[in-house]
């Protein structure tokens, strides 16, 4: 009777990990297909003269509103930038093709990554482009500095 009862636990057990394997198989996390929406904000503050002091924001490609703004800054913003295996860079291009702006940057091989060297033709000079993820700065390339959903990644001027 005690090994009837151990023996339904068993299968019991088996049979609620072959549900949980089979729903894992079927219905990969968001994080296991590598699928990300992200947002991503360009402040060029009081710098350069491209779109001076407006907000211009962009959802899925498309653009949703302008506005001037009092500070006589520039902030782009761009919403649901949806990719797979994101990296902050991928995403920097991603948005350069929506807004048809330019990105330069030189790549540095695989070890210290890609430097960008000016976006829409902000160039680095006496501040240099630092970006910024979830309000933590960005320790690391760009190239190789993954972004999970949700993500808030942040390009400043500074």
């Amino acid at each position: 009777m005690e090994q009837q009862i151990h023996r339904k636990a068993l299968l019991s057990s088996l049979l609620v990990i072959m549900i949980i394997a089979t729903t894992y198989v079927l219905y990969p996390s968001e994080e296991e297909t590598g699928s990300s929406s992200v947002s991503m904000i360009l402040q060029f503050h009081d710098h350069g003269v491209m779109y001076k002091g407006n907000l211009t924001i962009w959802d899925d490609g498309k653009i949703l509103n302008s506005n001037h703004t009092t500070d006589n800054s520039t902030t782009f913003e761009f919403r649901n930038v949806t990719g797979e295996n994101q990296s902050v860079f991928s995403t920097l291009i991603t948005i350069s093709r929506w807004a048809n702006f330019t990105v330069e940057y030189r790549e540095h091989g695989s070890e210290k990554g890609t430097f960008i060297e000016s976006i829409a033709g902000i160039e680095n000079d006496k501040h240099t482009w630092q970006y910024y993820i979830n309000e933590e700065y960005g320790h690391s390339a760009s190239d190789t500095s993954s972004v999970r959903d949700g993500d808030v990644i942040v390009w400043s001027y500074e």
